[in-house]
């Protein structure tokens, strides 16, 4: 399950519309990163299997909205949860 949400997460994060699109945009946003991690040195089937199974998973994305990071104005954020501990 982590695996899968992480990889949720990197094609999100190499795919800006990714949380507007259908299926169908992300099964090409998915190929993308397979071809460019291939071109990048990625054996093609560790990118295969890893990339093969992956799916549009609405609860992961409601929650990424729902991150902290991304709700408070960055000078809150850095504020409460940035310290010389967590540096």
């Amino acid at each position: 399950m982590l695996k899968r949400v992480f990889l949720i997460a990197i094609t999100a994060s190499l795919c800006p519309s990714f949380f507007s699109v259908q299926a169908a945009s992300l099964s090409s946003c998915v190929e993308s990163l397979r071809k460019t991690a291939i071109k990048n040195g990625v054996n093609r089937q560790i990118a295969n299997r890893a990339l093969r199974n992956v799916k549009f998973d609405e609860k992961a994305v409601r929650f990424s909205r729902s991150q902290p990071e991304y709700k408070t104005p960055i000078w809150d954020y850095m504020a409460f949860l940035v310290d010389e501990q967590r540096i």
